[in-house]
Order: C-alpha cells, then sequence, then structure tokens
C-alpha cells in the first residue's frame, strides 16, 4: 500500500504513476490532445496485482487541476465494482482516496516545527498534518472533512512516496520537502502505525530517477 502527494509542477509525473500502480489507463481526445476519461487494465493484461494507492493533493493540485483528483476517486470506484479477487484488488470495497488541505487552505503549516526536534515538536507536527490532510475530494466534486479515512489509509499504508523535480533543490534545502515526508512519517507514528518505507523519488533527470529512502 502506497501514499504519494501530488502536486502540480511535475508535469503529471505523480498522476501517472498513480494511474499505473492502480491499473488503470488515460484516454485522451485525438482532436484537442485533452483528457477525457479513463479505462481499466483487466487483470489479464496487467499481469500484477492491482497496487492500493492514496494521493495527499497540494492546495494547488486541487484548485487548478479538480477533474484529476475527481477521476482519481471515479477510478477507484470502478475498481471497487469489478468482480475481481481482493488479493489482485485491494479496492474491492469503495473508500476515499483522495486528500488534501481544506478549501481555501494550503500547505501543511509545519514550518514552525521542522528546526524544533523534540517529542513535543514532532507530536506537534503529526497533528498539523493530519489536520491538513483530513480534506476527501469525491467524484461529484464534493470536498468533505473525513479523518477518520485519512487514518485508516495511513494505518494501513506501509511506504511513501514524495517527487523532487528540481535539480536546484532539494530535501536538506527546501522546507516543503521536509514538512511533506516528515509530516506523514510523524503523522503514521503518532497513530500508533508501523513504521513506514518513506521514499524521496529525484527525477530531476527524468532520465535517471533515483530512489532514496528518507534515512539515505
Amino acid at each position: 500500500d502506497l501514499w504519494g502527494s501530488a502536486t502540480m509542477r511535475t508535469a503529471g509525473e505523480e498522476f501517472a504513476m498513480a494511474l499505473n500502480l492502480v491499473g488503470a489507463l488515460p484516454k485522451w481526445d485525438e482532436k484537442s490532445e485533452r483528457l477525457n476519461g479513463f479505462e481499466i487494465i483487466p487483470l489479464s493484461l496487467l499481469d500484477r496485482p492491482r497496487i492500493d494507492v492514496s494521493l495527499r493533493i497540494s492546495g494547488l493540485f486541487r484548485d487548478v487541476f479538480p477533474i484529476l483528483a475527481q477521476m482519481f476517486d471515479k477510478i477507484i470506484q470502478a475498481l471497487a465494482n469489478r468482480d475481481e479477487a481482493e488479493a489482485d484488488n485491494p479496492y474491492t470495497t469503495y473508500e476515499p482516496r483522495v486528500f488534501g488541505p481544506k478549501p481555501g487552505s494550503f500547505g501543511v503549516n509545519l514550518n514552525s516545527f521542522i528546526n524544533d526536534l523534540t517529542d513535543n515538536s514532532r507530536k506537534s507536527a503529526a497533528i498539523s498534518w493530519l489536520r491538513a490532510s483530513s480534506w476527501t475530494i469525491k467524484q461529484d466534486g464534493k470536498i468533505e472533512n473525513d479523518r477518520k479515512s485519512l487514518e485508516r489509509q495511513i494505518l494501513k499504508s506501509d511506504s511513501y512516496l514524495h517527487i523532487q523535480d528540481m535539480p536546484e533543490t532539494d530535501l536538506l534545502m527546501a522546507s516543503d520537502y521536509a514538512a511533506h515526508e516528515g509530516g506523514f512519517s510523524a503523522a503514521a507514528d503518532y497513530l500508533g502505525g508501523s513504521e513506514k518505507k518513506m521514499y524521496h523519488l529525484d527525477t530531476s533527470n527524468p532520465d535517471m530517477p533515483k530512489t532514496r529512502l528518507l534515512k539515505e
């Protein structure tokens, strides 16, 4: 089970990865080259189980690409309606998988905790990340607070992935990366979940992506 962050700056990399992992393809309008839907890849062609993916989208992604957030929820519903074994399809029961900040809000509000490396600051960071990520985006465009679903998806996950797409910055220079990756890690710990595999994916050179564990 994988958690990932989706931002608007990466030309759709994260969203394309999410579609690939769940076993879905985008459908394009040939004349306009606009995205106009999706199709589910049958398991016989996918040749592997579907991966359970949840997205934590940014406030900008929420506002600029609402149709993509809604489409992902629609994909999850379509997967829940398929006659597939749970071992191959973790979506047999529908649950929200797209989370983000409250409408009108942005970020995860962790900057005041990043340089204070104490147990209390880690707890405060966890609470702040959860509070700033507990709104679900549904296929009909409704945005609802659903903290319980957020916590459930965090606890059942085993990995988290965040992408760095710019060569001029990295995890140790930009507080944004630390806030999202550290915030999720702190939230999982605060909820009493198992330790997650935290991945920092450097795609600043698309021909040579580098995946590192956060501990690295």
